[in-house]
């Protein structure tokens, strides 16, 4: 049960409601009054770091306001023109991992997202790579998979970091398979990594792996496509 008592309620049907004068709120249950105004409720970015325009490398980074349209804004740089990386976020801090600057790297850089700045370092991967996969929850990070350049060296590597500090990744453990240009999502607490090319030089992986995110271990198999990916298909959840 919940009791809200209030002096007065404005605006009704025009900006919407406002509360005026003294508000006493008691709950005997999980609810809570929303914080901030509407705007700020409505918050939130996306970003785009890096890439390559087809004759060099990019160091830009941008972002969009996803709650409304609009092109895309400066936000800073990261500290070296990179593509192929793999990222993850918090709902405060972004990281780009990985990639390739030409050849594979293992850097770490991070950005604060309510602020536009330049990329900071954060610390290294266990191993250079690009072409793997990022996912998280609010508090750790994890990179799989990949390969190294200029050899295929693909891997089954899985790394992590704890979102909110600085430093260099741990091992968590190893995909099912080795492979490549695979790519991750997660829910708050499990991890799936999913398609990719795995060593032959044609050879496409329709397998679904998952991780316990709080839990480092081997990934387990999750289930199959319905048919074989290849090249970097893109996920969300």
């Amino acid at each position: 049960m919940a009791i809200l008592k209030v002096d007065t309620i404005s605006g009704i049907g025009t900006e919407g409601p406002v509360f005026e004068g003294d508000i006493e709120f008691t709950s005997q249950n999980f609810l809570t009054l929303p914080k901030g105004d509407t705007t700020q409720r409505g918050r939130g970015r996306g970003i785009i770091g890096g890439g390559h325009d087809g004759s060099s490398l990019l160091k830009t980074i941008q972002y969009l306001e996803i709650q409304s349209q609009g092109n895309a804004i400066d936000f800073g740089d990261l500290t070296a023109a990179t593509s192929l990386t793999a990222t993850f976020a918090s709902s405060t801090r972004g990281v780009i991992a990985g990639g390739a600057n030409p050849d594979s790297i293992n850097t770490i850089e991070f950005i604060t997202i309510a602020t536009t700045s330049n990329a900071t370092n954060f610390g290294d991967l266990t191993d250079e790579k690009r072409y793997h996969a990022g996912l998280s929850s609010q508090v750790r990070g994890i990179t799989a998979g990949g390969a190294g350049y200029p050899s295929p060296a693909r891997t089954n590597i899985i790394d992590f970091v704890t979102i909110a500090s600085t430093g260099d990744a741990t091992d968590f453990g190893d995909l099912t398979q080795i492979r490549m240009e695979l790519a991750g999502a997660s829910s708050p607490t499990r991890g799936l990594f999913m398609g990719g090319a795995n060593p032959g030089v044609v050879s496409r992986s329709n397998v679904v792996d998952f991780v316990t995110i709080a839990t480092a271990g081997n990934a387990q198999d999750f289930g199959d496509f319905t048919a074989n990916t290849y090249k970097g298909g893109a996920a969300v959840s």
